[in-house]
């Protein structure tokens, strides 16, 4: 994700929108905030961020904003527990997405490997090129990118 963005593109990307609203109102402080920045990344990157410092401090700043919270209330977010867990699943469900499971990894790999990877003849893009391949694919099915951090679930 990129580090700097312009007060255009926080509006245009990271404004919370009308239906968004119902999902935010009933949270309070770090769990608002905390919740709102979870939802709007994985809006923008049809994936969860895999630690608080993923993303840029002016992105919080913009989204506390918005949602009347302080900016250090942030810090207090919980990253382990029900409570991530819960926030993750009503987003997922929100946006339409599932979970990857151990059989969306392979068929995700055996797509790259026939479909993607052999569109690019650069080696030092083949890396990067596979991974926004492979995003981009995950969007269309709507299904939670698999990532760095992340395991896929053993069920369907």
């Amino acid at each position: 994700m990129k580090q700097h963005w312009t007060r255009e593109e926080l509006e245009t990307e990271w404004r919370i929108w009308p239906d968004e609203e119902p999902l935010i109102k009933n949270k309070r402080g770090s769990t608002r905030i905390g919740f709102v920045v979870l939802l709007k990344f994985f809006l923008h990157e049809a994936r969860f961020p895999t630690a608080p410092k993923e993303i840029p401090l002016e992105i919080v700043i913009y989204l506390a904003g918005q949602v009347g919270v302080e900016v250090r209330a942030w810090s207090d977010y919980p990253w382990e527990g029900r409570s991530i867990e819960y926030h993750r699943a009503s987003i997922r469900a929100f946006a339409g997405f599932r979970e990857a499971t151990l059989d969306d990894g392979q068929e995700l790999e055996t797509w790259l490997v026939q479909e993607s990877l052999d569109q690019e003849q650069r080696p030092d893009r083949i890396q990067e090129a596979a991974r926004e391949a492979a995003l981009a694919r995950c969007r269309s099915l709507r299904i939670e990118a698999p990532w760095p951090g992340t395991t896929p679930t053993n069920h369907p």
